[in-house]
């Protein structure tokens, strides 16, 4: 193998492997910064140069000596991080010459959400969805990202569905586990939530809960009612995980972020809507409080993933936290 390419392989592993850990830990801290849409495009641009650095090495070791690989590893903890700069193989040219044709267009494509993402917080806090689709998908083969509703197969290298993984504006469970609390953090979390919620709207009138950042995006009194349909299905997908020691199908009867649609809350005051987030937010503790670590650990299917009961509870959570932070800046903002 080309000296030359070799030492990009070797550079492509160490800024794609940094770059992950950097934006996956930055997605976290933007979702409780209410920036829900920075986090989706930081999850997913993370996830484009994580596909790259892994197909970089790939190349540079079509075999695996177990042992050895550990003991790099070691020596790569110990920032002894020559191991695998020793190790030799011919490599398959064709294979290189394909690996940097396509990183060309996956990174072409990657530049050009960044720059869009970029533009649109210039002059707003979040990305709006207008400017970054709502939803974005990654392919775990070649790392291409594509915007919009899912696909049958990768656009760039044709791997079927089941290797896309997808981005929306929230997560919950990730092979990551991004927002990470223990049991009793999620409870304090979600005891504080209401007290919260009443705080960033005392004294904003109708005007302010009722003005959007732009038609596409949503008002305060929606996100509160969000926040109150969230807790709904919260209580509705639980005690079914809870009643079960085996894996239990989830079964989603509505899109969450499309609950409140149709069920009267425009009509809602801001006094309505924090109490009846405080009922829903009692309903949530009463069945949470005073879990066991088995029952936290119980699990449900949903597709292409499983979620325990702890992943659905810092879901909530960090929901909340998030949500809250765009309410209050929309407040703020007057």
């Amino acid at each position: 193998m080309d000296g030359t390419v070799r030492s990009r392989l070797l550079r492509e592993i160490e800024v794609g492997g940094a770059a992950y850990v950097r934006n996956v830990t930055a997605a976290e801290t933007a979702v409780l910064q209410g920036q829900f849409n920075v986090a989706k495009i930081l999850r997913a641009a993370g996830h484009t140069q994580r596909v790259l650095a892994m197909n970089a090495a790939r190349l540079l070791q079509p075999s695996v000596d177990g042992s050895q690989l550990f003991h790099t590893i070691l020596d790569e903890l110990d920032l002894a991080v020559d191991g695998i700069s020793q190790a030799d193989s011919e490599g398959d040219e064709a294979a290189i010459r394909l690996f940097f044709e396509r990183r060309e267009q996956v990174s072409t494509r990657l530049l050009d959400i960044l720059q869009r993402g970029l533009a649109s917080l210039t002059s707003n806090p979040d990305v709006l969805e207008k400017d970054v689709s709502i939803f974005l998908s990654g392919c775990y083969s070649c790392g291409y990202l594509t915007e919009g509703e899912r696909l049958g197969q990768c656009s760039l290298c044709g791997a079927p569905a089941a290797e896309l993984a997808h981005f929306g504006p929230y997560y919950n469970d990730t092979p990551e586990h991004l927002g990470r609390l223990l049991p009793a953090e999620i409870v304090d979390a979600l005891v504080a939530a209401p007290d919260d919620l009443a705080a960033a709207v005392e004294g904003v009138g109708d005007a302010v809960l009722d003005r959007k950042p732009t038609p596409e995006e949503w008002s305060v009194r929606v996100l509160m009612a969000h926040l109150i349909e969230t807790d709904r299905l919260f209580l509705d997908l639980t005690p079914g995980v809870l009643a079960n020691s085996t894996v239990n199908p989830l079964v989603f009867r509505e899109a969450p972020w499309k609950a409140h649609e149709g069920k009267g809350y425009e009509s809602w005051s801001a006094q309505q809507l924090v109490e009846e987030f405080r009922g829903t937010r009692r309903q949530v503790l009463d069945l949470i409080r005073d879990l066991t670590p088995e029952l936290w650990s119980r699990y449900g299917s949903r597709p292409g993933r499983i979620t325990s009961v702890l992943d659905l509870g810092r879901w909530v959570a960090n929901h909340d936290v998030g949500h809250i932070a765009q309410v209050r800046r929309q407040c703020e903002a007057g």
